[in-house]
Order: structure tokens, then sequence, then C-alpha cells
């Protein structure tokens, strides 16, 4: 006859833990603990699935960093293309609302300066402790991979993400003030060749974050672009026709909004006003 030896705690401890491991497993707990967290990532929006991919000038050029004359403009507009990589969600053909199209609601402004920077701290020079907000709007549908039953193709396209162009205000007035009375502007460079030389001038970084919001509630932003602009004075007034190099279409040319940024240059008008340069 086997004789019945009863279990140490030791090995009642054991068991317990092994047993408690196989129910957690055959169960469901453990595979539904992640099956939950699968799912929570998945619903959760892609890191910066709102990207800026280029800034372009009046010309619609790519811009690597820009320039800004105070002399001849009071203001700066910044052009950016906007990117949408949330996928399209809906069926066209059954006529499904789409949710991840993404709609822009502000910017998100504030400047960095040289450490040397001449001017005191005030308001209008807008730091990172107290950024700038102007209001942008526009629709970014959402970026369409391979193809939907009944619309035709193989379904194994490149996705192609959805983009748009959205313009606003980077410098305001007050801030294109306050940076004309800075000592490193003291010399006017009107004479100057761009971009071989600027004269006097100082090199701020603009950094810009857009925000939006999806179809489907969730808020969204951009990656801060970081901006390198070179302010000057004179630096784009070619009124003296000494044919700096600039951009075509000053008041002569394209529109008037360009002129005094980015190598667009201030010309003289000739006879009614029109023409020249």
């Amino acid at each position: 006859m086997n004789q019945f030896n009863p279990p140490t705690n030791k090995q009642m401890k054991k068991d317990s833990k092994l047993n408690l491991s196989r129910w957690l497993v055959r169960g469901g707990v453990i595979p539904l603990f992640l099956g939950t967290l699968l799912l929570m990532n998945a619903c959760l929006p892609a890191s910066y699935t709102m990207q800026i991919k280029e800034v372009v000038n009046c010309g619609e050029s790519p811009l690597s960093d820009g320039i800004f004359d105070v002399a001849t403009s009071d203001s700066y507009r910044m052009t950016v293309s906007v990117y949408n990589w949330l996928t399209m969600t809906a069926n066209p053909s059954t006529f499904a609302p789409e949710s991840n199209y993404i709609e822009l609601r502000k910017a998100k402004i504030w400047f960095t300066y040289p450490a040397s920077f001449s001017l005191p701290k005030a308001d209008a020079l807008y730091l990172e402790t107290n950024p700038r907000e102007v209001l942008v709007y526009g629709r970014l549908e959402p970026t369409i991979q391979g193809t939907f039953e009944g619309t035709g193709g193989t379904g194994n396209s490149t996705a192609s993400a959805s983009f748009i162009r959205v313009s606003f205000r980077l410098i305001p007035s007050e801030t294109a003030r306050l940076w004309a009375s800075a000592p490193e502007l003291k010399t006017s460079t009107s004479k100057s060749k761009i971009p071989a030389t600027l004269g006097s001038h100082f090199i701020v970084i603009a950094n810009v974050v857009l925000y939006g919001q999806s179809g489907t509630g969730t808020e969204l932003s951009t990656p801060v672009l970081k901006f390198p602009i070179s302010v000057c004075r004179s630096c784009l007034d070619n009124s003296a026709g000494d044919k700096i190099i600039c951009q075509s279409g000053g008041t002569s040319g394209g529109s008037v909004s360009c002129v005094g940024q980015d190598g667009f240059c201030y010309e003289k008008p000739t006879g009614n006003g029109a023409g020249g340069g």
C-alpha cells in the first residue's frame, strides 16, 4: 500500500503559483489584457500624424530659411505645406461618413533670439514663455491607401498623404517695430547683395506648431518647426536701381504682400506706377 504523504507548505505554495499561472493563461486573462493593450494602441493616433513638410515663398519655391527687411515691410507671412497621414476609414462607395480628416484650428509661434541680442524682454518679442497664437483654418482630407471595393484597382497602391498649404502672419507689426529698433540694425544695407551678405543683421529662429482636430474629436499637433530668419534693414530695397539680387516680383511684379521678405525686393515705380524694375 502506498503511504500518503501530505504536501509540505513549500510544495503547496509552488503548486498554487503554478495553478494561478495556468489559470491566467488558459482562462484568457493575460490574452485579454494583451489584446486590450493592442486595441488601445490601434485606436491611438500615430505620433505626429499631422506634419509640416515645407515652407514656401510667394513663388511657391521651397525655403530653407527666410529673410525679413524691417525697412520695406511691417510684417512677415509664412506659407507651409501641412500633411495628414491618417488613412481613410470610410468606404466612399457606401457613403459611410469619414472621420480621419483634420481641421486646422490655430498656430502657436515663439521666437528664439541670439544670446547677444540687445533688446530687453518685451511681450511683443513672443518668447517661449509667452507664445503668440493665431487662428488658422484648413481642412486636411485623409490619406488614401489602396482602393475600396467597387472603386476599381488592386488595392495595393502606395499611400499618398493628403496635404494643403496654409498662410498666416508669422511676424506681426508690433514685433517688427521692436526689431527695427535693435542696435544690431544700425547700418542701412541697401547696397548689399543677397544672399552673399546682408550687412548688419541678426538671425532669429521662428518656432511654429500647428494644432488641429480630427473628425473623431482627437486633438492633434505638428512637431515644432524651427525656421531661421535673417532680419535686416533695407537689404531688400531696390528703389535706387542698384540691382540687388532679388526674386522677380516686387511692387512691379507679383503680390505686394511678398515685398520685404525672402528675396522679394521693393522696386521704384516708374511712370504711372506700373512696370519698371
